[in-house]
């Protein structure tokens, strides 16, 4: 796989400049709105694959990090008398290895910012995917989730309303 990845590199980084000169192009025309858009939401994308690559990283210096606390509590139980008799101590001694390495990670400033930064590119991207998701079901002739959710509350509204005046000219 990693050879593979190696070979592809050149292509998508080919790609990638392609795509940021796209971005730069200013738009104009009558399709002006739509490229707004697309560009909006190819940056959105970037930077979700950006922010999600930076966690895995830090992910995999958390992993690193657990099998170094592994490998040092497998050496405190080198000693005779006290080395693993089974599996399931074995797989004990991983889980608290694996568990403690990710309490400091998940502790850290690094973790708030890398994980902030991600939630952040995905409410993004979910934004821009919804906007052109509504645009789409707009040109079909369906109904966008906005009017849908407007119609929600219209009726939400008008059945309070109905409860309470029902409320008030009941007997009781």
């Amino acid at each position: 796989m990693e050879e593979w990845l190696e070979q592809v590199q050149p292509y998508v980084q080919g790609f990638q400049q392609q795509s940021q000169r796209w971005q730069q192009l200013p738009a104009f025309g009558q399709y002006r709105e739509h490229q707004e858009r697309w560009q909006a939401l190819q940056r959105a994308q970037q930077e979700y694959q950006q922010c999600n690559g930076d966690y895995h990283q830090l992910m995999a210096k958390c992993m690193q990090q657990a099998f170094e606390v592994f490998e040092g509590k497998l050496a405190a139980h080198e000693e005779p008398g006290r080395q693993i008799a089974n599996a399931r101590a074995l797989f004990d001694l991983w889980i608290d290895s694996a568990e403690e390495a990710y309490a400091q990670t998940a502790l850290s400033q690094e973790f708030r910012h890398v994980t902030g930064a991600l939630t952040n590119a995905q409410m993004r991207l979910r934004a821009a995917i919804q906007l052109e998701v509504e645009h789409m079901t707009g040109l079909f002739g369906m109904p966008t989730r906005t009017e849908i959710d407007s119609a929600h509350r219209k009726i939400a509204e008008l059945e309070r309303a109905f409860s309470r005046a029902f409320e008030t000219t009941s007997p009781g």
